[in-house]
């Protein structure tokens, strides 16, 4: 009996490792050079961007404000909603914090997708110290407002 029960961990791991494979298999491989344009429609979570080279900055487009001025003395990053820690924090604090590096594909449907050299803050590390609420299903972002407080 303890054969049998012995035998669940190195299954389990086994089982975790195929459904991983699996998963990456069913991925769309994207091939270097594709044209970006051509994955606007796609969800990001579909594709296999391991042969991509990250878009350079000069490509990207704007949206929204482009010479916003920002006060980093009175700058803050707001973390609420359905919390148990709601916090702000100062740019320097932000700035303290570990940076993480990814290349991540951006798409947004309908208007864009970028192949970006991501470096920032980990918003999971930010939920993490927010603890967030079971009940809660979605995050939002927002840009500057008009006044600080």
């Amino acid at each position: 009996m303890r054969f049998v029960g012995g035998m669940g961990l190195p299954l389990g791991t086994l089982t975790a490792r195929v459904r991983t494979v699996f998963a990456k298999a069913k991925k769309i491989i994207l091939s270097k050079g594709i044209r970006m344009e051509t994955l606007v429609g796609k969800n990001p979570a579909d594709l296999d961007t391991r042969n991509l080279d990250p878009t350079p900055v000069q490509a990207f487009g704007t949206m929204g404000l482009s010479d916003h001025q920002v006060d980093l003395k009175r700058w803050r990053l707001e973390i609420g909603g359905l919390i148990e820690h709601p916090f702000k924090l100062v740019y320097a604090q932000v700035t303290e914090m570990p940076s993480v590096k990814k290349d991540v594909l951006l798409i947004c449907p309908r208007f864009f997708a970028y192949h970006a050299r991501w470096e920032g803050v980990s918003v999971a590390k930010l939920l993490e110290m927010a603890r967030v609420i079971p009940d809660a299903t979605h995050v939002y972002f927002s840009g500057p407002k008009e006044t600080y407080e």
